[in-house]
C-alpha cells in the first residue's frame, strides 16, 4: 500500500480535459497552469486571466441572447406592420378598394407585401387620364 493511498490522498497523473473552452478562455487557463512554475505572473495577472476565462462564455451567452431578442422584436414589428396595413385596408368600403385596384380577398397579401414578408408580385401601372396626354 502506498503512503498516498493510506492517507486518502489521490494524485491525478492524467491530463484533465475541458469540455469546451472559448478562444479567449484557453490562453488564460494555460497561463494560470504555468504560473505555478514561472515567476513572471503575479497575482493580479492571474486574477485578471481567471476573470476573463469566466466572463468570456457569459459575454458570448449575453450577446447571443441579445441577438435572439433583437430578431424576435424585428419579426414582431414586421408582423404588426402587416396586420396594421391589413386592418387599415379592411376599413375601406368596396368602392374605395376598387378605386385603388384591390379586392377584399387581397388585403392580407397586400399587408404582407407592404411589410416585406413576401415578395411584391402585383403590377402597379400608371393610368393616364384622357386630358393629361402630352
Amino acid at each position: 500500500m502506498h503512503a498516498a493511498q493510506h492517507f486518502g490522498v489521490v494524485k491525478r497523473t492524467y491530463p484533465m480535459t475541458l469540455p469546451e473552452v472559448t478562444a479567449t478562455a484557453a490562453p488564460c487557463i494555460a497561463r494560470a497552469a504555468c504560473a505555478g512554475n514561472d515567476e513572471r505572473f503575479n497575482g493580479a495577472e492571474l486574477a485578471a486571466d481567471r476573470a476573463r476565462a469566466i466572463s468570456a462564455p457569459l459575454v458570448d451567452l449575453a450577446r447571443s441572447t441579445a441577438r435572439a431578442v433583437n430578431v424576435a422584436v424585428a419579426t414582431w414589428r414586421t408582423q404588426q406592420l402587416a396586420r396594421a396595413t391589413t386592418r387599415a385596408l379592411a376599413a375601406l368600403d368596396a368602392r374605395a378598394l376598387r378605386d385603388i385596384g384591390l379586392h377584399r380577398s387581397e388585403l392580407a397579401s397586400v399587408g404582407a407585401e407592404v411589410a416585406g414578408l413576401i415578395e411584391r408580385h402585383r403590377v402597379h401601372e400608371l393610368r393616364s387620364t384622357k386630358g393629361n396626354s402630352r
